[in-house]
C-alpha cells in the first residue's frame, strides 16, 4: 500500500441517525432540496439559519425556502431528479412552483 493513500474516514449514513430537527433549503439552479443538522431543538436549528446561508454562498444558490423541521432526511442534499412525492408534500410553494414551471 502507497504510504500517501490514507483511508479515509467513514461518513455515518444519515438513515442511521435517529429523528431530530434539521434544517431545509430550497434552492434554485439547480432546483434542490439541502438538509443540514441534525440539531437537539428547534431553536438550536433556528439559530444556526445565518451560519448555513454564508455556507451556501459560493454554490451561488438562490435560497427560495427555509424552514426547520422534525425529521428524518432521506439525503443531505435532493436533486430537482430525485424529487418524489413525500418530498414536494414538504416543500414550499414558491419552491413547487418553480419546479413546475421549469
Amino acid at each position: 500500500m502507497i504510504a500517501s493513500l490514507k483511508k479515509q474516514p467513514e461518513l455515518q449514513p444519515l438513515d442511521s441517525l435517529p429523528l431530530a430537527w434539521w434544517l431545509q433549503f430550497e434552492a434554485s439552479n439547480p432546483n434542490c432540496i439541502y438538509f443540514c443538522g441534525p440539531f437537539d431543538n428547534q431553536k438550536a436549528a433556528e439559530a444556526a439559519v445565518d451560519q448555513y446561508l454564508e455556507d451556501l454562498k459560493p454554490e451561488h444558490q438562490q435560497i427560495l425556502n427555509v424552514c426547520s423541521r422534525f425529521c428524518q432526511p432521506r439525503k443531505a442534499v435532493i436533486a430537482e431528479s430525485e424529487l418524489t412525492i413525500a418530498d414536494l408534500a414538504c416543500s414550499s410553494l414558491p419552491f413547487f412552483t418553480r419546479l413546475i414551471r421549469h
